[in-house]
């Protein structure tokens, strides 16, 4: 829900950033500007597992890194608009952008709204795969 009348509180040289988006987005904005930063995968939340495998929700994914990026190439050429409709996170294929969640959901065939983006950002870098932030 949007403030209004905000301007009339604030000094008028005070710059105000206003998050737009969804609601991931949004709390995307706000961790950066709390923190001055963006997360990164904690060095405890990749587990000691096979170079080609990983877990996200119980299902096993056990894919390569080429592998990865042959279903991302496929959904750029077949649904570009789902693969490219990302917020925050995303992983970079051929100079294209795809969206981390909808790629953890082709290979781990879950929808997005299964799992957080951290999560997907847990199972890719386990896979090998970098994922890049906005």
């Amino acid at each position: 829900m949007p403030v209004y009348g905000y301007e009339a509180i604030i000094p008028s040289e005070m710059e105000v950033q206003i998050a737009a988006g969804g609601i991931g987005r949004k709390l995307s904005i706000l961790h950066d500007w709390l923190y001055e930063d963006f997360p990164k995968v904690r060095k405890d939340e990749i587990r000691t597992v096979p170079k080609d495998t990983a877990k996200i929700r119980g299902v096993e994914v056990c894919l390569t890194p080429a592998q990865i990026l042959d279903v991302a190439r496929q959904g750029i050429s077949i649904e570009s608009g789902r693969a490219s409709c990302y917020q925050t996170w995303y992983v970079s294929v051929d100079e294209q952008r795809v969206a981390l969640k909808w790629l953890v959901s082709e290979i781990a065939g879950l929808p997005v709204n299964a799992f957080a983006t951290s999560e997907a950002r847990r199972v890719l870098a386990q896979l090998g795969v970098e994922a890049k932030r906005v």
